[in-house]
C-alpha cells in the first residue's frame, strides 16, 4: 500500500491529465493478480477521478461531443469496482460515481472492515463539483448512445472452477458438463462465439488424465492446422519420462512436426486421419496408437458436405473409436445432421448432445488503408498518442451504435438510429 501511496503522488505531480490517466491506467494494467486484489479498485477510483478531472475541464472549454465518451468509460470503470471488496473510503467515493452516472450499485457491495482507517492517497473530485460531473441524458439513452464498447456480450456468464480466470457462459457450462460425461458432442455456434475454448478444455482433460491418451484435432485446411497448433505451444506444457513424447505435432501432406504416434495432441486433416485410422500397425495392441485416442474435435464439420472430401469426413465420423466434438458454424440442417450423428454413435454405445448457440455479440470492424500515391511505400503505423476513446462504427454517427433486429425475430417496434 505504501508504494502505491507513493506511486500515486508520483503520477499526481503530472500536469496534463490526459497523460497523468495514462499513466494511472499502465499502473494499473501491469499490476499482478495479487497487488490487483489489493489495490485495484483504489487504482480504477483514482483513474475514475481522472476521468472526472477531464469531463470538467471539456466542459469548461465547451468541447461537447468528447464529454460522452469520457463519461462511457468512466460508467465501465465504475461498475468494474462494484464486482470486488472495497475500503469504506472506496465505498463513499463509489457511491458519489454511482449517484452521478445512475448506476444502481449491486447490493453485494459493502465495505471492507480490514482497511476501515485507511486514507485514499488522491482527492475525490465529486465532492466539490458533484452538479458538473452528473450525467445529463436517461440512463437507457445514455447507455445506448455512447457505452456500445462496454455492454456486456457475454450470456449468463458464471464462475466455474474447471476453468479458473476465465468466467464461461450457459451455454459452455453445458458444453464442460458433457465433455466430463464423456459424451459425444454436436457444437453449432456462430464464428467467434467461442467454439475453441471448448477445445481447450476437451485438451487439458487428456493431458491431466495421464501420459498415454491422444486427442486428435481434424482441421480442413493447412492454415487452421497451424493456427491451432500454435495455440496449443502457447497454453500447454508437460513433461515426460519418456524420450520422443511430446505434448503435440502436426501432420499433414507436406510436412510433420513432432512425432503423430508419440504426442498426446495431434493436429491433423482429414486425409492422414484417415490413413491412421486404417492402418493395421495402429490398432494390432491394446497400447497402438488408435486404441488411445480418448477424443477427437472436428473442426468446420459442415465440411461433410462438399463434394470432393465430405466422403472422407464421414468416413472418418463413422470410424472414430471415441467420442467426439463435431463444431460448426454453419451447417445448415443440425437437426437432421444431429440424428444421422446420433445414430451412428449409439452404435458405439457413445450419447451425443447437440448445443446450438444463434447469438453473437463481436465487435468486427473493417479497415481499409488509401495511401497517398502509387509510388508510396508502407513503412507501419505511427504509435497512437493521446487518450484512444473505443467506439462502435466511428464517422458520421461518432460513437453510437446502431442496434438491429435480425428479421426472423418478428418486426421490431422501436429502433435506435445514429444521430
Amino acid at each position: 500500500m505504501v508504494f502505491w501511496d507513493e506511486r500515486c503522488h508520483e503520477i499526481q505531480a503530472e500536469r496534463n491529465l490526459i497523460k497523468r490517466f495514462l499513466k494511472a491506467d499502465k499502473y494499473l494494467a501491469c499490476l499482478s493478480k495479487e497487488d490487483t486484489a489489493i489495490i485495484g479498485a483504489e487504482v480504477t477510483l483514482y483513474t475514475c477521478n481522472i476521468l472526472a478531472s477531464l469531463i470538467l475541464d471539456e466542459k469548461r472549454r465547451g468541447a461537447g461531443p468528447s464529454v460522452m465518451s469520457l463519461f462511457a468509460m468512466m460508467w465501465s470503470r465504475t461498475l468494474e469496482i462494484g464486482l470486488v471488496q472495497l475500503s469504506p473510503q472506496c465505498l463513499s467515493q463509489l457511491e458519489s460515481f454511482s449517484k452521478a452516472l445512475h448506476i444502481p450499485l449491486p447490493t453485494t457491495v459493502a465495505a471492507t472492515s480490514s482497511r476501515s482507517g485507511r486514507k485514499l492517497p488522491f482527492q475525490d473530485i465529486l465532492a466539490a463539483s458533484a452538479t458538473e460531473t452528473e450525467l445529463s441524458l436517461q440512463p437507457f439513452e445514455f447507455q445506448l448512445k455512447h457505452c456500445g464498447p462496454y455492454l456486456e456480450r457475454s450470456f449468463d456468464p458464471s464462475i466455474d472452477p474447471r476453468v479458473p480466470n476465465f468466467r464461461p457462459d450457459a451455454w459452455q457450462r453445458k458444453v464442460l458438463d458433457a465433455i466430463d460425461a464423456d459424451k459425444s458432442l454436436l457444437v453449432v455456434a456462430p464464428t467467434s462465439a467461442g467454439k475453441t475454448f471448448i477445445s481447450f478444455y476437451a485438451m487439458k482433460k487428456v493431458l491431466q488424465s495421464s501420459d498415454d491418451g491422444i486427442l486428435v484435432y481434424v482441421a480442413p485446411t493447412k492454415a487452421l492446422v497451424n493456427q491451432i497448433a500454435a495455440e496449443i505451444q502457447a497454453r500447454f506444457s508437460k513433461s515426460y519420462t519418456n524420450n520422443g513424447r511430446s505434448v503435440w505435432a502436426i501432420h499433414t501432406r507436406d510436412y510433420r512436426i513432432n512425432n503423430p504416434t508419440g504426442c498426446q495432441i495431434l493436429v491433423t486433416v482429414p486425409h492422414i486421419l484417415q490413413i491412421m485410422l486404417l492402418a493395421p500397425s495402429n490398432a494390432e495392441r491394446a497400447t497402438s496408437w488408435s486404441r488411445r485416442v480418448r477424443r477427437i474435435i472436428f473442426d468446420e464439420v459442415h465440411c461433410i458436405g462438399q463434394a470432393d472430401d465430405g466422403v472422407v469426413w464421414e468416413q472418418l465420423l463413422l470410424l472414430a473409436p471415441c467420442p467426439i466434438i463435431a463444431l460448426s458454424a454453419t451447417v445448415g440442417n443440425p437437426l437432421e445432421f444431429k440424428a444421422w450423428l446420433e445414430a451412428s454413435e449409439k452404435v458405439k454405445g457413445v450419447e451425443l448432445e447437440m448445443i446450438v448457440h444463434s447469438l453473437r455479440y463481436s465487435d468486427l470492424r473493417k479497415f481499409t488503408y488509401s495511401p497517398p500515391n502509387e509510388n508510396y511505400i508502407f513503412r507501419g503505423l505511427m504509435a497512437a498518442e493521446g487518450l484512444q476513446i473505443p467506439g462502435l462504427d466511428e464517422g458520421d454517427g461518432g460513437t453510437v451504435a446502431l442496434l438491429i433486429y435480425p428479421p426472423r425475430r418478428g418486426p421490431c417496434q422501436s429502433q435506435p438510429r445514429n444521430s
